[in-house]
């Protein structure tokens, strides 16, 4: 995934590229849901996606004094760079940034392999396993969008309330 050649720097312009792509996806994906809950899901998957990239120019700064000047145009993960939405179901979606989360867990993975110093490791581990958490959370959302897709389509639904109530 990393070329032997790339350098600290490069693997953080690339890293800071694939949390921008994902946030920019999240927020096309927001645009898409309906249900407020996933709603709200899909905004703290965004803002974790935001606060990745602070944390990763924080590093650079601190690792070499600069922020990288130039972004790679693509991503670790191309799955997060679509133009557009449209045509697409939304468990598609999230099939997407379940394919991106996990690639991105593996990169940090691997990231926190070719770097030396022990504040940049501890960082990247720390990604690596919010990447694993965020594919998780998308996991447990394509099992309830694909057995409760109705449900999914509107603004607000209570499961509950198809229920019969039996008792007292």
């Amino acid at each position: 995934m990393i070329s032997a050649e790339s350098k600290p720097l490069d693997i953080l312009a690339l890293a800071i590229r694939s949390e921008i792509d994902a946030a920019r996806f999240y927020q096309k994906l927001l645009i898409r849901v309906k249900t407020d809950l996933l709603k709200q899901k899909i905004r703290f998957l965004l803002l974790e996606e935001r606060k990745h990239r602070i944390i990763l120019l924080r590093l650079s700064r601190q690792r070499f004094g600069q922020e990288p000047s130039n972004l790679p145009d693509q991503g670790i993960e191309p799955g997060f760079k679509i133009d557009s939405t449209r045509g697409m179901e939304v468990v598609e979606l999230f099939q997407l940034a379940l394919k991106a989360e996990r690639g991105a867990e593996a990169f940090y993975r691997e990231a926190k392999e070719r770097v030396e110093d022990s504040l940049a490791r501890q960082i990247l581990d720390y990604l690596r396993r919010v990447e694993r958490s965020h594919a998780a959370l998308i996991l447990s959302e394509i099992e309830l969008l694909k057995r409760f897709p109705e449900h999914y389509d509107v603004a607000a639904f209570h499961l509950g309330e198809d229920m019969v109530h039996i008792g007292p």
